[in-house]
């Protein structure tokens, strides 16, 4: 454990310097977004543009519609594509555990990468690897990610990065959920999250089915739409 923390620690620096002299990014995350997928991407994307860079988040089409419960984000700086000047910018993988799933293949070439995930069977395709498994989320990492690069919480940043921590960690109730998660949700809570409007818009507001049905409906819709 000891050994992880201090590789954690080694990455961790090497990331923030990355991001402190790297001018454009492409940020990515993997395919059937969750909620840690989406609130890491939207907060990592907000801190990027707070520090001036230009940043793009990518996401490929076939993940449109979002979930229901998930399309109250604001996805500033959204492309569905590659970027044409990808060898130009720096990859940002978030909670991906391997190359496959990001469904975009153009991104998997892109140099250097910084993969950013808590998940312990992650493969490290990184550049640099930063995978801080006893993190309660991928979310977590990108708030203390923040902290390091000094870039103030905003209220849309920590909606974001607290519809991470809450997803992921099942309401606060699996094992992943640890003293330093509930110090985040202090934080976030302190910086404007309203908890209650939040988990309505969650788990209260759609009583959808899965995101795959929702697209298999939505598109079927498209396609009847289409052919009248």
């Amino acid at each position: 454990m000891r050994e992880a923390a201090s590789v954690a620690l080694d990455t961790r620096e090497q990331v923030l310097r990355q991001i402190r002299t790297g001018e454009r990014f492409a940020v990515v995350t993997h395919e059937n977004l969750d909620g840690d997928a989406l609130g890491s991407l939207v907060a990592m994307q907000a801190l990027l543009r707070a520090l001036g860079k230009d940043s793009v988040m990518v996401i490929a089409p076939e993940e449109f519609p979002l979930p229901p419960e998930y399309r109250f984000f604001a996805l500033d700086g959204l492309s569905t594509e590659a970027p044409e000047d990808l060898e130009r910018r720096t990859a940002i993988f978030l909670d991906c555990g391997n190359l496959d799933r990001n469904p975009l293949a153009a991104l998997r070439d892109a140099e250097p990468l910084v993969n950013i995930d808590h998940h312990h069977d992650n493969t490290r395709f990184g550049t640099i690897n930063h995978i801080v498994e006893e993190a309660s989320c991928t979310a977590e990492i990108v708030w203390d990610l923040m902290r390091g690069l000094d870039v103030d919480m905003t209220p849309a940043i920590a909606e974001a990065l607290y519809v991470g921590l809450v997803t992921d960690t099942g309401r606060f109730s699996y094992e992943n959920t640890t003293p330093r998660a509930h110090l985040m949700a202090a934080e976030l809570i302190a910086a404007g999250v309203e908890v209650g409007a939040l988990y309505r818009r969650i788990y209260e507001g759609s009583r959808s089915p899965s995101s795959s049905c929702w697209r298999a409906r939505w598109r079927a819709s498209t396609a009847l739409t289409t052919a009248a």
